[in-house]
């Protein structure tokens, strides 16, 4: 794909995130493709889960986070792929913000995900296009299931 149809709509926008940071066992995630969906000083912030604080990160940090991450032993031969399977999308103007249920799996092929959560994302429309501003996403788990309203 191309970066003016990743960013032309809100719904392209979000694809290209989940088929950026989807990759095969051995692969990375497509930066080249992800990077230029971001506003400049755009931040992502994964799950604060009990006892850690939260973590403020840009791209580049997640990049080198991810990277290490997949390349560590025993995750460099497995994929991860990221679909989403739920959208609530609310827009005015030029800016919108998408909350997106996703499950993640090791292949495409897996029959059970190995996690689900939901993804918050704010994007912002300008110079003609959509650029992620921020991602933040909380997963689901024991107390914290996903509420019915984001699973369809």
């Amino acid at each position: 794909m191309s970066l003016e149809s990743d960013t032309e709509s809100v719904q392209a926008i979000i694809a290209a995130l989940y088929e950026g940071i989807s990759h095969e066992p051995g692969e990375l995630p497509n930066w080249e493709r992800l990077r230029p969906l971001f506003i400049e000083s755009a931040r992502i912030i994964p799950p604060a889960l009990e006892g850690n604080p939260p973590v403020v990160m840009d791209v580049e940090t997640f990049a080198e986070r991810v990277n290490e991450s997949v390349l560590k032993a025993g995750q460099a031969d497995r994929g991860f792929h990221e679909q989403e399977i739920a959208n609530r999308t609310e827009a005015f103007g030029n800016i919108a913000h998408v909350w997106s249920t996703y499950e993640s799996r090791y292949t495409a092929e897996d029959r059970e995900p190995f996690s689900r959560g939901i993804n918050s994302f704010q994007l912002l429309r300008h110079s003609g296009r959509w650029w992620v501003v921020t991602i933040f996403w909380d997963v689901e788990r024991p107390g914290n299931p996903i509420p019915e309203r984001y699973q369809a």
